[in-house]
C-alpha cells in the first residue's frame, strides 16, 4: 500500500498484459482508495497487449491508503508484466507514474 503525503487525482490506469491470457473470463485491476474500489481497468478474456482507462479519475487526500487489487478470471493463467496509472499533485502540477511491483503468473 501506498500513502501519497500530498493531495492529487490518479488517472489512466494501465496494465501490459503478454501473451498468451489463457483466462476463460475476465479479470479486474482495482485501485483501493482505503480498502475500497476506486478506479477499475477490467481486462477481457483473450486480451493481450496495453490496456488502458482512459475515462475515470479518482481524487486522493494525503493521508489515504492506495492499493491494488486483480480479482477474477476463470480457469488457465494471465501474466501481467506491468500495472501503472498517473497521479498528478492537486497543486502545483507534479505528474508520476506509479510502478508497483512486477506481476507475473497469476492463475486462476
Amino acid at each position: 500500500s501506498l500513502i501519497p503525503g500530498f493531495p492529487g487525482v490518479i488517472s489512466n490506469l494501465r496494465a501490459a498484459v503478454s501473451s498468451p491470457n489463457t483466462y476463460t473470463g475476465a479479470c479486474t485491476i482495482s485501485v483501493m482508495r482505503n480498502g475500497s474500489a476506486a478506479l477499475t481497468l477490467t481486462i477481457a478474456a483473450g486480451a493481450t497487449g496495453w490496456l488502458e482507462n482512459t475515462t475515470d479519475t479518482i481524487a486522493f487526500t494525503p493521508t489515504d491508503t492506495l492499493s491494488l487489487e486483480i480479482n477474477g478470471g476463470t480457469a488457465n493463467s494471465i501474466t501481467i508484466v506491468g500495472i501503472m496509472m498517473t497521479m498528478q499533485e492537486a497543486v502545483g502540477g507534479l505528474t508520476s507514474d506509479f510502478r508497483p511491483n512486477l506481476l507475473t503468473g497469476l492463475a486462476a
